[in-house]
């Protein structure tokens, strides 16, 4: 050890004494930042994983080149006989030099950590993926580094090496484009020795043994062959000893391949994202232990998959197997190919009809086979069956959301009823079939989803659990107010949308409006303000203007859709969302009623003001007003909760008459029955002119909690890695953007001016030193 680390400090200061560390290290920082940070905002993120991607890519070159003169250039200039002569062996020397470029590597990683460090202070990074990103490039690195090591060892020429470095580790990463013109028995083999698929999973903050291996495994291969390499010039060259050699490298590649096949037998990975996204949640946990019967999962999976979806076989097993572990012996799966030749030869027509009847169909997928793109038909679905109840995963097409999409079948198949869930609808209302397709789509899984008209009754809201009033654009009768009142006396959930201004999406011109709930929600302790909220922390939208005949069209703030952020953390409702978009919100004020619980589930931010009008405006992101600092009274509710029993709005009201001139009921329940209520200032966020995901799952998150079903909404929310910035003006954004480009070569360069002070100035006193003393020693 003491001779290699001699060797590797010589090869460290060489790299500092010269010029070519600080060049190469400064073109890739100052590339690689701008490639980052050129587009870094247009995401709106706090995310760096464009950046590992970039940096990925840039050790194509870093390997090489660090690498290319360490050994060719002292077997062309002789030195290396020297050096070999010394008491050093051949590994020693390898391990002394590639340490040295691996060391460069990670001073090069140290000095991006100004991108992390300086995104923190406008956003809320996972440090899970961060800390992954940075292992996964460390190992790549380090892989490439051994590659250039064992490139430099087999030539004389640093140009040679160069290339020989960089066509190999170009090959290396981009292994996954071949797989499609690939035979399919051939795809899993060549994606594993790309490097990409390796790098791509610890960057996402997943740390698999399997992964490790792969990367520990191929620098010992290169590092092996670099030692062989240089073991050739002291060689005889006879028979016997390249009879030696190619055993050697033999056994070395069989060890290689025997690690890695060993690794998939016994592997085990650590989960670093924060909230354990890759990992099975404790709500699924809890719902397996609530298993009274087997569980049998089928996965009908085609065994030759095109790329990508040949990968999706391996994940979905993991995840399985997980299920498996977790329900303590309740859930068996198994992976079943309705392809499967019989004894015929031919596809065993008894698995097909397996698979019809689970309802799992054949997909057209997109193939390279026979020199031509062609639509091939495979099965990719996931049948479950628990006692005498069947549920399906027709195509797996998100492997994100697939802890979800099996979680959530399985407790519907644990359901004794699946609750109803209605959309109010005339009176301009969104409903299911009109205007929230979207989210009435997501709840299907686990509602059954209708629309209910009341305006002859309320026999609509028989049997329905939760009821759903969504932005009426014209006033509600007192029959269905009243009918909506009965429903909650009655125990039942209502959700409430009420939007206190038409818009016109096109013209966006809009007019104050009252719809009738306003007096509903009184009685249960909302009340509702005759203004909008305006918002610094606001959405950005595209406006296009005219100059000098051309179109230009530049992002702007729009105040009106508000970018909500200020969550409640201690409500499963938000508890993994970091925000979402409302526009066009009216402010929402709670006032005590007995028996009533109040939550305040999301505000606008201490920025935001009140646009208050009395008469039709223009909702136009350059014509609203502009606030002093004394107009901000922010925050302001945005959505909240009400929990407990709520009195009816009608005790001292006379009761309605309907249409037909008759009663809805002969007396009023003065007070509910326990039950739920959820109230938000705008309709417009869950319609489907805003495909906002996150809009989308906070839309689910209230209704699972409606009902109190509230275990699935942590699983919903994993999946979305929403992890907004800061607002920033433009200038504040150049500035953060060109100083991030710039600091790290600046770091690097003041570095290296430093060292070279202080080297001149050792230099200058050994020279004094020597001039003092006449050139005797003191």
């Amino acid at each position: 050890m003491a001779r290699i680390w001699a060797l590797y400090k010589k090869e460290v200061r060489t790299y500092f004494n010269s010029p070519i560390a600080y060049i190469v290290l400064t073109v890739l920082l100052i590339g690689v930042g701008y490639f980052f940070f050129q587009t870094f905002f247009a995401g709106e993120q706090a995310t760096l994983r464009f950046f590992f991607r970039v940096a990925a890519w840039s050790f194509l070159l870093f390997g090489p080149a660090v690498t290319m003169k360490l050994l060719a250039e002292e077997k062309k200039t002789g030195a290396i006989e020297p050096l070999l002569t010394l008491p050093l062996r051949e590994w020693e020397v390898v391990l002394g030099k590639f340490f040295a470029g691996w060391t460069l590597l990670a001073i090069y990683l140290l000095i991006t950590l100004v991108y992390p460090i300086s995104i923190a202070f406008i956003g809320k990074l996972d440090f899970g993926p961060l800390a992954g990103g940075y292992l996964g490039l460390f190992f790549l690195g380090g892989t490439f580094v051994a590659l250039g090591m064992f490139a430099s060892a087999i030539s004389r020429n640093q140009v040679i090496s160069l290339i020989v470095a960089f066509v190999i580790a170009m090959m290396l990463f981009v292994m996954d484009l071949l797989l499609p013109f690939l035979p399919p028995s051939w795809q899993n083999v060549v994606q594993f020795i790309g490097v990409d698929s390796h790098f791509s999973n610890i960057s996402r903050g997943v740390v698999d043994t399997r992964d490790l291996v792969y990367s520990c495994s191929l620098m010992a291969f290169f590092l092996f062959l670099s030692a062989q390499a240089l073991q050739t010039r002291l060689s005889d060259h006879s028979k016997k000893w390249r009879l030696n050699r190619v055993l050697y490298i033999g056994a070395a590649a069989g060890c290689l391949i025997a690690l890695n096949a060993i690794s998939f037998l016994a592997n085990g990975r650590v989960d670093l994202t924060e909230d354990k996204q890759f990992t099975l949640s404790e709500s699924s946990r809890d719902l397996l232990h609530e298993l009274d019967d087997q569980l049998t999962i089928t996965a009908y999976f085609s065994r030759e998959l095109p790329p990508p979806a040949n990968n999706n076989t391996a994940v979905v097993r993991d995840l399985l197997e997980e299920y498996r572990t977790a329900s303590d012996g309740k859930v068996t799966y198994n992976f079943v190919d309705p392809d499967t030749p019989g004894k015929d030869g031919q596809p065993d027509q008894a698995l097909i009809a397996q698979a019809q009847a689970a309802g799992i169909p054949k997909i057209d997928m997109r193939a390279f086979r026979k020199d031509q793109v062609q639509m091939v038909k495979v099965y990719l679905g996931i049948a479950l069956q628990y006692g005498d109840k069947t549920e399906s995963l027709p195509v797996v097409q998100n492997l994100d959301n697939l802890e979800y999409d099996l979680t959530s079948r399985i407790s519907k198949m644990l359901r004794e009823k699946t609750p109803t869930l209605a959309f109010l609808s005339g009176n301009g209302a969104f409903t299911s079939a009109e205007g929230l397709g979207r989210v009435a789509g997501a709840l299907k899984d686990k509602f059954t989803v209708k629309d209910a008209d009341l305006s002859k009754g309320d026999e609509a809201l028989k049997d329905v659990d939760v009821l759903v009033v969504a932005g009426p654009k014209q006033p509600l009768p007192q029959n269905v107010l009243f009918a909506i009142d009965n429903f909650i006396m009655q125990g039942h959930r209502v959700a409430f949308l009420v939007d206190k201004a038409i818009l016109d999406p096109k013209s966006l011109i809009g007019r104050p409006f009252s719809s009738g709930l306003e007096e509903l929600l009184k009685a249960y302790g909302v009340e509702f303000n005759p203004s909008l909220i305006l918002d610094q922390n606001s959405e950005r939208v595209a406006v296009s203007r005219q100059s000098n005949g051309f179109t230009i069209q530049s992002m702007v703030q729009f105040p009106l859709i508000v970018h909500v952020q200020d969550l409640a953390k201690d409500t499963p409702i938000t508890k993994n969302l970091n925000g979402f978009a409302l526009p066009f919100a009216a402010p929402i004020e709670l006032t005590r009623k007995d028996g009533v619980e109040t939550h305040i589930i999301a505000r606008s931010s201490p920025r935001s003001w009140l646009f208050t009008f009395q008469d039709s405006f223009l909702a136009d992101p350059q014509a609203l007003p502009v606030p002093e600092e004394s107009d901000f009274v922010g925050p302001q509710n945005l959505v909240v909760t009400l929990e407990g029993t709520f009195p009816s709005a009608f005790v001292e009201q006379p009761l309605p008459i309907a249409e037909d001139g008759t009663s809805p009921a002969d007396n009023v329940t003065p007070k509910s029955a326990p039950t739920r209520l959820a109230v938000v200032g705008s309709s417009w966020w869950a319609a489907d002119m805003m495909p906002n995901p996150l809009n989308q799952l906070l839309f689910s998150n209230l209704a699972d909690w409606l009902v109190q079903d509230e275990r699935l909404m942590s699983i919903r929310t994993r999946s979305i890695e929403n992890r907004p910035l800061k607002p920033l003006g433009d200038t504040a954004r150049a500035v953060f953007k060109y100083g991030n480009m710039l600091a790290p070569p600046l770091l690097l360069v003041a570095f290296g001016l430093l060292r070279w002070r202080l080297r001149l100035r050792k230099k200058s006193r050994g020279l004094s030193a020597f001039l003092r003393t006449g050139g005797k020693e003191e």
